[in-house]
């Protein structure tokens, strides 16, 4: 199924509920199918991406590090083990074919209006806080200078 197909395709079914996690295994650049799969993931949820190559991954990585969090990127190589007595050593007929596997955890889309009480909560709490501050300074000035001219 080519990318073209995948934007054309109605995803009127999973925008009723979201889907518990999301696994991608691609030939092709997988950042096009993140884009458009993971709004359909519903929050707090593990997805992972495969791809042979690990700077394909090292794209989708910078583009998730914003809007997700516990992002890994991992090897996905394996060797086998021979061992008999006396001895340990690697497999002489070791399959080469690994990958890499970038992992994380989807976030919570925060609405418009939650992000402007957040907001605003926070800039009356930073500007009550750097006033209060401002005068505790000004009050820390003022006693060592009263202080001298009393003594004087």
């Amino acid at each position: 199924m080519s990318l073209v197909s995948l934007t054309t395709c109605n995803f009127s079914v999973f925008e009723s509920f979201r889907v518990p996690s999301l696994v991608i295994c691609a030939h092709f650049h997988p950042l096009p199918l993140i884009k458009l799969m993971l709004k359909f993931v519903g929050p707090s949820r593990p997805f992972v991406v495969y791809h042979q190559h690990h700077e394909v991954l090292v794209d989708c990585f910078q583009y998730l590090r914003g809007i997700t969090t516990n992002l890994a990127i991992t090897s996905s190589f394996m060797r086998e083990l021979q061992v008999l007595p006396q001895r340990t050593h690697p497999f002489n007929m070791t399959n080469p074919c690994s990958g890499y596997l970038l992992w994380g955890t989807t976030l919570a889309p925060l609405s418009e209006l939650t992000l402007r009480h957040l907001s605003s909560d926070k800039g009356e709490a930073a500007t009550k806080q750097a006033t209060a501050s401002d005068s505790d300074q000004q009050a820390d000035v003022q006693e060592p200078v009263a202080k001298r001219e009393k003594s004087s």
